[in-house]
């Protein structure tokens, strides 16, 4: 039958269904239109984050990376597309410590983890990733995607603070100091007098302070002057050099706690010369009010301010 001979029903069928064809199909277009703009949006976001971001298929294979991988790494997206995130292996972790990392993501699961790769030139770098597995609408395994933090100014700083307190345990033991510490024999300043040593930690903390504005823009503070009363106040209260080195630890520790990585380096060089200072004025203090006495006389006639005056 042509059209000709089509029934006024049936021609209004015919429209009808292609009616409910076009509406579907621009549903379906509009959906798609919509899904095309949240995935530009998506692109756009993990282009322009600080975070690298690696994608790749279920086999391990680079399919993506973004302009922050290319500038933690070294590596532009030319030379890693096709290849595989192994080629930033630096030799530090063991066969067992990757045999984990892939069984946590092939099961499904998301993995975090430190990592110490190396860069494209050569250079060890520390990195925290988290690496996720996307899923298909049957439940496979179809991508995996990699967020990596550089965490390397961060980790440099954190072994910069324990060679500090290292070299602060060390200089607590040195002969001098020791044999000052055994003479007192008490407990520490901290347990004997906690808000007196409180009093002296917030002092510290703010010649600290001094320091660095001293540091950064050539502000005449009188450091010295300020650790020489609280060496005074320190030795009026008979601490010991160990004394010295906690005072000057949880400070710092509060400090670095707060700032950032830059901050916190400038921190830690300042507090190098502050505390070797202040240790120096105390050693001092006992040596000005006792000439000529041995370490012994200290513990049994302590400093006091009549003895100073």
């Amino acid at each position: 039958m042509d059209n000709n001979h089509k029934s006024k029903e049936q021609l209004m069928q015919e429209a009808q269904m292609l009616r409910r064809q076009l509406n579907l199909l621009m549903a379906n277009n509009a959906e798609h239109q919509k899904t095309e703009a949240a995935h530009r949006r998506l692109i756009r976001a993990i282009e322009h984050t600080a975070e690298a971001v690696i994608i790749t298929d279920p086999q391990g294979t680079i399919e993506y990376v973004n302009p922050s991988f290319e500038r933690m790494t070294g590596y532009s997206s030319t030379d890693v597309l096709g290849q595989n995130p192994r080629i930033l292996k630096s030799g530090w972790h063991d066969a067992s410590f990757y045999r984990t990392l892939w069984q946590t993501i092939l099961a499904g699961q998301v993995w975090q983890g430190r990592l110490i790769n190396r860069r494209k030139f050569g250079e060890i770098y520390y990195e925290e990733m988290t690496i996720a597995p996307v899923f298909n609408p049957a439940g496979e395994v179809v991508n995996f995607v990699a967020i990596k933090r550089d965490i390397t100014e961060r980790v440099q700083a954190e072994e910069a603070r324990q060679r500090e307190f290292r070299l602060l345990e060390q200089l607590a033991n040195r002969p001098q100091s020791a044999t000052i510490a055994t003479a007192l024999d008490q407990l520490p300043l901290q347990e004997r007098l906690p808000e007196a040593f409180e009093k002296l930690v917030q002092h510290y903390h703010h010649v600290l302070d001094l320091a660095l504005q001293q540091r950064s823009y050539k502000i005449e503070h009188h450091i010295s002057d300020e650790l020489r009363n609280i060496s005074e106040q320190l030795g009026l209260l008979q601490a010991s050099p160990r004394d010295v080195v906690e005072l000057h630890s949880i400070t710092l520790r509060n400090k670095i706690r707060q700032a950032n990585t830059t901050r916190a380096q400038a921190y830690l060089e300042e507090g190098r010369l502050t505390v070797l200072e202040l240790m120096g004025y105390l050693v001092s203090f006992y040596r000005r009010y006792y000439p000529g006495a041995g370490v012994q006389d200290i513990a049994r006639n302590p400093p006091s301010r009549t003895n100073k005056e």
